[in-house]
């Protein structure tokens, strides 16, 4: 799985940061490793300089083999807590979209069988 991170004019990211945040969404994501090509990470300043609670957005978008882009973002006050916030919500939608994938009818009825 490939972790490419951008950051926006107006956010400072320095490489031992940049790092961490790839670190901590590699471990959030790692389940899901083998379905995952690549993962992109925008980090963007959205108040313009502006010096607000939750400025910072984490736009993250995670490219699962055979199937569409997922993409996620989250606000925070600080460009790690963004990421971490957005790869929270990015493992959710996995969740969500690669357990339907494996689920497959023909399964056990809920209802039990009645034989």
């Amino acid at each position: 799985m490939q972790i490419q991170i951008n950051s926006g004019d107006n956010v400072t990211l320095d490489a031992s940061t940049a790092l961490h945040i790839e670190e901590q969404i590699r471990g959030i994501l790692a389940r899901f490793e083998d379905s995952l090509t690549r993962i992109e990470i925008h980090l963007s300043d959205d108040s313009a300089a502006r010096s607000t609670d939750s400025d910072i957005r984490c736009a993250i978008e995670a490219r699962p083999a055979g199937l569409d882009p997922l993409g996620v973002t989250h606000l925070a006050g600080d460009p790690l807590e963004a990421a971490l916030g957005a790869g929270r919500k990015m493992a959710r939608q996995l969740d969500s979209v690669l357990g339907r994938r494996s689920e497959t009818k023909g399964g056990d009825s809920i209802r039990g069988g009645g034989a």
